[in-house]
């Protein structure tokens, strides 16, 4: 069966679904998204594994330092290395 019919399908089964059978279609749906939120996307620099949950949240955080102006600027930096 093609998606395209597999979904028509699925949908006219939660059309016709009780509130039982959609409360389990919902877990269903919220445990796969929570195995995808968890999975491993890569790995950090020193080799531990990187989750899509975890690397959202350090995005967040980054975004949050960068409006509260916690980061170096380029130039800044280029300042830094001369004395390394």
């Amino acid at each position: 069966m093609q998606s395209l019919e597999l979904k028509n399908l699925i949908h006219t089964y939660i059309e016709n679904a009780d509130d039982k059978l959609l409360n389990i279609i919902k877990s269903i749906f919220e445990s796969y998204q929570r195995v995808e939120d968890e999975a491993i996307i890569g790995h950090t620099a020193d080799g531990r594994p990187l989750t899509k949950s975890l690397l959202v949240k350090r995005i967040k955080k980054a975004e949050k330092d960068i409006d509260e102006g916690r980061f170096t600027s380029h130039e800044e930096l280029l300042e830094e290395m001369k004395n390394w």
